[in-house]
């Protein structure tokens, strides 16, 4: 076990096409059969239905005791469901997988520290593998306080160690830099009381942030509104006024706006920004738009981490396996986040603001993702931030400032 990198996931689960298996990969090279991509389809008929009520049974942003000791109640009831699947009925197989994750977990946080990682590979991003029970059982004690509480969401995967998600995307791994006066950030909005809460969070990182926006300015109508974001996407160094190009590339683009994916067809699929109704910007519009704009002027290089903080940001079309994220990611995004289904406008900002927080500090982004979780719960007592999913590079960091020279 002796020298297990910082770079090495604890797991590495991978669905194979040609087989149809799910098998897992451990840091020794051991390769386990666990299940089947059917028994994973299968499972993820179910899950919009446990995250809705897992994110029902846990209201406001300070919910209380009662209601989340209730909510993990049902959680971890229906998720060791999911266990089952992937894993089958072979008890044996579950322990002896449940065994290997501590094992490696532990051997991480002592031999290199930080947060461990687990990647996932394949189609299976659509699997909850952040909620699943895998440190312990399913049953929920009644609860005293929060730090019991705590135990038990230290079962689920995603309270302790990060989920990376691959679809085969070339990493971009560029860190995010800053330019005079901080890391250069796009903050584009539905106007809503959550995002006026992150509003006010990135006016009080003046010194470490530059952020364009909150954007759009009512005055824009829909079409502007769609031109403006598709010249932005395309080009990280195109301001949203469209002023001439910026010194430092942006570096974070950070929606907190509506996403509409109730759509079999991810075409459909769409941002809404601004007020009111609100403008939409279908997927279709963006593929088309970026496409047309590549066209004219390639940009071959990396561009920048993308949150979208709105709901069911990250769902994925049955149909084609096409969604928000996978867009991002195949257009050189450095990594993407974003929320498997509703969630509190204010409970987002919240998880948001500790996030960007501990990216800042200096952690890496799978550092950050976890931290974040914890600090909801420590913070608030609220167990939402395991609704968070990552793609990308795990490592993203913020490029380390550089020294002033000193003279004698």
């Amino acid at each position: 076990m002796s020298g297990l990198p910082v770079s090495t996931p604890i797991a590495v689960f991978t669905i194979h096409e040609d087989t149809g298996r799910v098998v897992v990969t451990w840091p020794d090279g051991e390769k386990m059969p666990i299940g089947t991509r059917e028994a994973l389809r299968k499972g993820r008929e179910r899950t919009d239905d446990i995250l809705e009520t897992f994110r029902r049974g846990v209201p406001g942003l300070v919910p209380k005791l009662a209601q989340v000791e209730s909510a993990l109640r049902e959680l971890l009831a229906a998720t060791d469901q999911l266990v089952r699947l992937l894993v089958g009925d072979d008890a044996g197989l579950r322990v002896r997988i449940e065994k290997r994750l501590a094992k490696y977990r532990d051997a991480h946080k002592r031999e290199a520290g930080g947060i461990p990682f687990v990647e996932v590979h394949g189609h299976a991003d659509f699997f909850p593998f952040e909620l699943l029970p895998l440190f312990g059982p399913k049953e929920v004690p009644s609860l005293g306080n929060r730090a019991e509480a705590e135990d038990v969401l230290a079962r689920c995967l995603g309270y302790g160690v990060a989920v990376r998600r691959v679809r085969g995307e070339q990493v971009v791994s560029a860190p995010l830099r800053a330019g005079d006066g901080g890391v250069p950030m796009q903050f584009l909005r539905y106007r809503m009381p959550g995002a006026a809460t992150e509003g006010s969070f990135f006016d009080g990182c003046e010194g470490r942030l530059v952020v364009e926006g909150p954007w759009p300015p009512d005055k824009l109508d829909r079409a502007s509104v769609a031109s403006k974001l598709l010249d932005s996407l395309h080009n990280p160094r195109r301001r949203l006024d469209g002023a001439d190009s910026l010194p430092v590339p942006i570096q974070i683009q950070h929606f907190a706006c509506h996403c509409d994916t109730q759509f079999d067809d991810a075409d459909d699929y769409a941002l809404i920004l601004g007020r009111d109704a609100g403008h939409r910007v279908t997927l279709k519009e963006i593929y088309d738009g970026v496409l047309e704009r590549e066209r004219e002027a390639l940009w071959d290089e990396g561009r920048p981490l993308v949150m979208l903080n709105a709901c069911g940001s990250t769902r994925i079309s049955a149909k084609d396996f096409r969604s928000f994220p996978t867009w991002f990611l195949s257009n050189r995004y450095r990594a993407f986040l974003g929320a498997e289904t509703d969630v509190p406008d204010i409970v987002a900002a919240h998880y948001a603001a500790r996030l960007y927080e501990e990216l800042l500090g200096g952690a890496a982004l799978a550092e950050a993702v976890v931290r974040a979780r914890r600090r909801l719960w420590n913070e608030r007592g609220n167990p939402l931030g395991l609704l968070y999913v990552m793609y990308g590079d795990p490592f993203l960091t913020l490029e380390p400032k550089k020294e002033e020279s000193s003279h004698v």
